[in-house]
């Protein structure tokens, strides 16, 4: 499964910078091209920072409770 991150950040005009948990750091040219990457982890957006003319997106791994299609928490038998 491949995730993309929240589609309001195409609206940034200036080069985005995304910084991952581990201290990786992936660059795009603005913020369309940001919202349109494929992860293959969900992740959500933690901090925003403006560093000169750089926006600064950091991000973490969502670790929200996994939900079935009826909305229930799925039961783990194990």
């Amino acid at each position: 499964m491949t995730y993309k991150l929240n589609p309001e950040i195409e609206k940034i005009r200036s080069p985005v910078v995304i910084v991952f948990e581990d201290g990786r750091k992936r660059e795009f040219k603005d913020g369309k091209s940001a919202a349109s990457a494929i992860f293959e982890k969900h992740y959500i957006v933690t901090c925003i920072k403006a560093i000169n003319d750089i926006v600064e997106l950091t991000i973490t791994e969502n670790k929200g409770p996994e939900i079935n299609w009826i909305g229930e928490e799925n039961i783990s038998f194990f």
